[in-house]
């Protein structure tokens, strides 16, 4: 029961849990961070492609989301890529993806964020409890 009790307050202490994405409610910024998943790109470019300024996007993206524009921007790419790894590609390949230089950078990003490493998260022989597959639908809450 104790354990249990750590487990909740740990995941009710992350301010964005590990599978959402809270979407902007403006149809420019929708705009700016889906184009942004095709290929990644700094805020600073997703800004001046926009033609506004990066302290606007910030702040306005910060103000709509709760989630500052750098963080919400990686934390897509790291659910993108978890669906990639879950379709087959290497971490190497989800680490390029993804805009990381190294897969060791990816791993410790991917850590962060998840919990565990990518091998960790799809290893089903792990008798852990926690995620082991990737749930059915990624969709960014709005």
């Amino acid at each position: 029961r104790a354990i249990a009790i750590l487990i909740c307050d740990a995941l009710s202490a992350r301010s964005t849990p590990a599978f959402e994405l809270p979407m902007p409610r403006s149809p420019e910024l929708r705009l700016l961070v889906e184009s942004s998943r095709s290929t990644p790109q700094t805020p600073a470019t997703l800004a001046s492609t926009a033609g506004i300024s990066l302290r606007t996007v910030e702040r306005r993206f910060s103000a709509e989301t709760g989630m500052p524009l750098g963080r919400w921007l990686r934390h897509a790419r790291m659910i993108d890529s978890l669906l990639s790894l879950a379709a087959g590609s290497t971490v190497a390949s989800a680490a390029r993806q993804a805009g990381y230089s190294t897969p060791s950078a990816f791993v410790a990003a991917f850590s962060h964020i998840f919990g565990t490493t990518p091998g960790q998260f799809f290893d089903v022989s792990d008798p852990r409890p926690g995620p082991r597959s990737v749930p059915h639908s990624f969709h960014a809450s709005s």
